[in-house]
Order: structure tokens, then C-alpha cells, then sequence
């Protein structure tokens, strides 16, 4: 079997993105995140690091990701 293969991704040289979900999207609690994005591609493809607060949210996504 072959070996998994990771790549660490730096964020030192990105500056994070700070944002919340929309007001009409909020379900509970205070979420704040941010988000380093370190490439992106055509078509709405991110490679990244997201973090959140703790909270709940309904989502509407036309992106992909892999953070």
C-alpha cells in the first residue's frame, strides 16, 4: 500500500481573511472565523486554513475547497 503523502501548508506569508455568517443565516450563538487562503484557482477552488468560533449556521456554497 502506498504511502499517504501530506503537504503542510504555510500561512505566514497570508494574512487572514476575518468574517461572519450573513445575520439571515444565523441559527445560534456569536460565530466569528477566519480564513487563510493560501491558492486559488479557477472556478472556485481554495486551498487554505478556516477557523471558527463556536456557533450554528445554514450555509449556501457554489465554491469547492480543500482546507
Amino acid at each position: 500500500m502506498a504511502e499517504p503523502k501530506f503537504l503542510a501548508i504555510g500561512v505566514d506569508t497570508v494574512d487572514a481573511e476575518q468574517g461572519a455568517p450573513a445575520p439571515d443565516r444565523l441559527i445560534s450563538g456569536d460565530p466569528k472565523f477566519r480564513t487563510w487562503n493560501v491558492e486559488e484557482r479557477e472556478g472556485g477552488l481554495y486551498a487554505g486554513i478556516w477557523e471558527s468560533t463556536p456557533g450554528k449556521w445554514r450555509i449556501v456554497y457554489d465554491e469547492w475547497e480543500f482546507c
